[in-house]
């Protein structure tokens, strides 16, 4: 049997350069633009993670094993690393590293937030009226969530919709002063004065 040479001439692609130790499907002009048939495995393997732009690093064994967590090697560092972000995102509205630099932890840490108590919360919710009748959008979505949080008595997590709200505002407007009072009344309703702070 005799050994087929096949060149593979290297051009910068959309997404960059071929890596080495990659492993990819190539088609060229001359098959008519036509990919190799793709190789179905039967019940396919279910991937309910974000998308990927490129290739996915997976651990075949695990794949053929039917493992959920096949990813491997920088694919597996994403995921992680993006279910850590949205776990940050969800605990204190905004990445962890951020939250230690600003407002009620920058001095006191993360425990800070458990001795968070609101004061009034007829001015909370005061505050929270002025929002949805300032503001729409994305940003609109977490003034419901805030005071359905501070009912439930997880003012942590009403302080983090606070500050979803305050970044995911748009382009600044007319109204933004008052939103930025509100806010700033709000987080001082929840004993985060330093929080209010950060909004000057």
């Amino acid at each position: 049997m005799s050994e087929e040479t096949v060149t593979i001439r290297i051009k910068k692609r959309g997404c960059g350069y071929r890596k080495k130790g990659g492993c990819y499907i190539v088609s060229e002009p001359s098959d008519g633009g036509q990919l190799p048939l793709w190789v179905d495995i039967i019940p396919p393997v279910p991937y309910n993670g974000k998308h990927f732009r490129g290739a996915i690093h997976i651990d075949l064994e695990k794949v053929l094993a039917r493992e959920e967590d096949f990813l491997a090697g920088t694919s597996a560092d994403r995921v992680r690393k993006d279910k850590s972000m949205v776990t940050e995102l969800e605990s204190f509205g905004m990445p962890y590293h951020k939250r230690l630099a600003t407002g009620i932890c920058k001095e006191d840490g993360i425990n800070a937030l458990t001795t968070l108590e609101v004061t009034s919360y007829a001015d909370l919710g005061a505050s929270l009226r002025l929002l949805s009748r300032t503001i729409n959008g994305k940003s609109a979505a977490y003034i419901a969530l805030a005071w359905r949080m501070a009912q439930a008595k997880r003012n942590d997590l009403c302080l983090a919709n606070l500050w979803r709200i305050w970044n995911n505002l748009s382009e600044p407007s007319k109204a933004k002063p008052y939103v930025v009072c509100a806010l700033q009344t709000a987080m001082m309703c929840l004993g985060a004065d330093a929080d209010a702070d950060e909004l000057d």
